[in-house]
């Protein structure tokens, strides 16, 4: 988002397509307004047919309208311009997620870390997929390699404790949450963190423990005013 408002202040500068782009993501990004987004990415589309990123940007704007389809066709025109477009990969493996058919979604995926082999992005993605295959082990690796590559690529930290739970490895689960706790940027990763280990000690049997995390929880809440509006922190 810093650098898309960036990008914005500089747009005028900017080359059509590069100032298209910026307008595209500023729209989304700041004003909420997707109809808009739409409209200046079918613009750079038709004066700029070749610009595969354009339809990957279009596959997310067919995702908020739940046209899944319409999101697959859209990123098989990127991979059409460029088989090795990583996003694109991995915007077909979440389709495919959706259609609950992993075989194909781990395919694309597979492809995805291929391409991108020092990027913590595509094994988290990968991990996803296995993880809802039931493929714990090979979930964990990808996450933990995820990890490796970037320390401070906070949203894989909960997946992987999870995985740990489900694997019936509690200690291990709450290490990484520990581990998340200690890196949390934000009081909503903070108050993430006490709401799984709230969640863990009751799957342990320590209701104690349990409204202990709650407890801690609900104070960070207090004390950042998140209390009100849509925000459900329990």
């Amino acid at each position: 988002r810093v650098a898309i408002q960036k990008a914005k202040q500089n747009a005028s500068k900017a080359m059509e397509k590069e100032r298209l782009l910026i307008e595209a993501g500023y729209a989304s990004n700041f004003e909420s307004d997707f109809e808009k987004f739409y409209s200046i990415l079918l613009d750079i589309n038709k004066k700029f047919p070749k610009e595969k990123i354009v339809y990957t940007m279009l596959s997310s704007y067919y995702l908020r309208l739940g046209d899944v389809q319409k999101m697959l066709e859209t990123c098989q025109k990127a991979l059409a311009l460029d088989p090795n477009y990583g996003e694109a990969h991995n915007m077909i493996a979440f389709v495919y997620v959706l259609k609950e058919d992993y075989d194909q979604a781990v395919r694309h995926l597979e492809k995805y870390v291929e391409l991108n082999p020092r990027e913590p992005n595509p094994y988290d993605s990968l991990a996803d997929a296995y993880l809802l295959m039931g493929r714990l082990d090979e979930a964990m690796a990808a996450y933990a390699k995820a990890i490796a590559l970037k320390s401070d690529f906070m949203p894989t930290y909960p997946k992987l404790a999870y995985a740990y739970a489900l694997n019936e490895d509690y200690p291990k689960a709450l290490e990484w949450i520990d581990k998340y706790l200690a890196g949390a940027p934000e009081p909503a990763d903070e108050v993430a963190c006490y709401r799984w280990r709230a969640f863990y000690s009751l799957w342990l049997g320590s209701e104690e423990a349990c409204l202990g995390q709650i407890q801690k929880m609900t104070e960070v809440v207090a004390a950042q005013g998140m209390f009100g509006g849509e925000h459900h922190w329990i």
